[in-house]
């Protein structure tokens, strides 16, 4: 159930709005304008969640819950008309973007917490807010103001972000990179770590994790985590229709993969990007039929209270690409192997970070044919060819590995002024 807290000014704004009866883009506009003149309270924190991409802001929300539960009065507004069910989410007091009540604490919020340039953003612009922003991760592929392309309103929010946020990031070099992302002020971007990576480290939900995916079963767990394809060809679904399979690549033997991950008793798991869950669910042609091969959509993990980066732990091998994922990844020192089969389409188009250089942050194999796919999966049961690189890049990409960014962040946070 949640808790409306109904006071006279909250009464106010709303009758404001049902009086005006205008759009959601003018009801942004005047919620600038009140955000300007309305105080804010010290002791309140809104967070700004994209439903499918919560893990950051919501690390975060859940160590401060756990540790200074008493001292802020908290507040998530989230991306969705509907707000889901505040247990799937271990929070309270989570409203949808379309709540007045919602909008009303979080303009009365001195914190302000986001991970991504999204139209939640427009809900601001006072200079009396303190921002935090995590983003979503570390970039290889271009983010903020280096994008290829990007319309009005993401530029207009990215520049916000640059101008008035205090960002948090993993290392020196990925300070420099966000600086250039956001042409942010260099004092406001503190090297502190990722929130999400604190979750590779929780053992809360170990026992669930076991249970359902049966790891003793298995010699060896490879999980798959591809980012989300938007390029020249189409987006992720047309992608996978063109090559009608999950690594987008020619060559595939679908009954060779079958056979090798079969005998070689290895657990393959498929997480999929949040925003291409559908095509995979609505193509089940696209998936390889085995026992050994498992999907995993972000309904289990919402359902079971669980946020998937408490998997790594028990990951041998991570396949993945241009996704910030096997940079977190990295901190455990496991194999990563890219399937970068795509790179100059996708660089053409969204764009990566660095440019010829971007493969100096991707220490492992790169999958350009099923042959090079083929041998990572039998390289990982006999060895660990790339230990020596990663331990070389580690302190570049991580200069924490105490997964205890949260504190870090804290301590930051009480700071600001």
């Amino acid at each position: 159930m949640f808790r409306f807290n109904l006071n006279s000014n909250a009464l106010v704004i709303t009758f404001f709005y049902i009086k005006i009866k205008i759009s959601m883009k003018k009801v942004m506009k005047y919620t600038r304008i009140l955000d300007n003149i309305i105080p804010k309270k010290n002791n309140k924190i809104c967070f700004l969640v994209a439903y499918n991409h919560t893990n950051a802001c919501l690390a975060y929300y859940n160590y401060l819950i756990k540790n200074h539960k008493n001292d802020y009065d908290y507040t998530i507004i989230i991306n969705t008309p509907e707000a889901p069910h505040e247990n799937n989410l271990k929070i309270q007091n989570l409203y949808p973007y379309t709540s007045f009540i919602g909008i009303f604490r979080a303009i009365t919020s001195k914190y302000v917490v986001c991970t991504h340039c999204n139209f939640l953003l427009d809900i601001f612009n006072s200079d009396k807010h303190i921002y935090l922003h995590f983003n979503h991760g570390m970039p290889i592929k271009k983010v903020g103001l280096t994008r290829n392309v990007y319309d009005q309103d993401l530029k207009r929010q990215c520049k916000l972000l640059g101008e008035k946020a205090n960002l948090f990031v993993t290392s020196d070099i990925f300070k420099l990179i966000t600086i250039a992302c956001y042409k942010a002020n260099y004092n406001n971007v503190h090297i502190t770590g990722t929130p999400r990576n604190d979750l590779i480290a929780s053992t809360v939900n170990d026992d669930k994790l076991k249970k359902y995916f049966e790891f003793d079963k298995y010699a060896k767990t490879i999980l798959y985590m591809p980012t989300w394809k938007n390029n020249s060809e189409g987006t992720d679904a047309q992608v996978n229709m063109s090559y009608n399979n999950i690594f987008y690549l020619n060559d595939f033997d679908e009954k060779d993969f079958i056979k090798t991950i079969e005998e070689n008793n290895i657990l393959f798991i498929m997480k999929p990007h949040p925003i291409s869950e559908n095509f995979y669910k609505q193509n089940c042609n696209v998936l390889p039929k085995s026992q050994n091969f498992k999907i995993v959509y972000n309904d289990y993990f919402y359902s079971n209270q669980i946020e998937h980066y408490e998997l790594f732990k028990f990951i041998d091998l991570m396949i993945s690409d241009y996704s910030s994922a096997p940079l977190d990844y990295l901190i455990l020192n496991r194999p990563v192997a890219y399937l970068n089969n795509l790179a100059d389409d996708y660089n053409k188009t969204r764009g990566i970070i660095l440019e010829d250089n971007y493969e100096i942050l991707m220490p492992g194999i790169k999958i350009l044919t099923y042959n090079n796919l083929k041998s990572q999966l039998i390289d990982i049961l006999n060895g660990d060819s790339y230990k020596e690189e990663r331990e070389k890049l580690l302190p570049i990409i991580h200069k924490y590995r105490d997964f205890n960014t949260c504190e870090r962040i804290y301590q930051i946070m009480k700071t600001l002024k």
